[in-house]
């Protein structure tokens, strides 16, 4: 679950930062990450959890497994959550930015939008095709969900752009 989370919420939160006025605040992140671990498990999560500790994933302990989608999933959450939360503070005048939250990561909104939406696109093509990856050949798998990914960005991406000209 970490690599999954590495591999989709480290750029969620680096194209959250690109978009926020206010940069990537690791305070407000952290405390956060905190509050939905608590509440994870309490709020849909259990039903996951409960199936990792029944049937944990090949390779580890049952505790390992549970703690590893535990944190893992929390994360990753907090990422897509704060990239959306990063949208809905998007000013396109740029009025309100604070440049000096910039400084590691550009304040580069619509390279942000781009990336974010990739991500979810990818992240949302992986989910679909691991649904069905057991009756499906690895290669088959894998590709799958890289076209059906760049399809669902692409679609969407175009859809944006259609709205904002029109």
């Amino acid at each position: 679950m970490f690599g999954v989370t590495i591999i989709f919420g480290l750029p969620m939160l680096i194209a959250g930062g690109m978009i926020n006025p206010d940069g990537l605040r690791l305070g407000g992140l952290i405390t956060y990450a905190v509050i939905m671990l608590i509440l994870m498990p309490f709020g849909g999560g259990w039903l996951l959890l409960a199936t990792q500790l029944v049937v944990p994933t090949a390779g580890r302990t049952r505790l390992g497994a549970v703690l590893s989608t535990w944190v893992g999933g929390t994360v990753l959450g907090v990422a897509v959550i704060f990239w959306i939360a990063s949208l809905f503070s998007y000013n396109p005048s740029g009025s309100r930015v604070d440049w000096s939250a910039h400084l590691l990561i550009p304040y580069m909104p619509k390279t942000g939008i781009a990336l974010g939406l990739f991500m979810l696109c990818q992240l949302i093509a992986c989910g679909v095709v691991g649904a069905i990856a057991p009756i499906l050949q690895p290669e088959t798998a894998i590709g799958s969900a890289l076209i059906g990914g760049t399809a669902l960005f692409v679609l969407l991406y175009a859809a944006g752009w259609y709205l904002a000209l029109s």
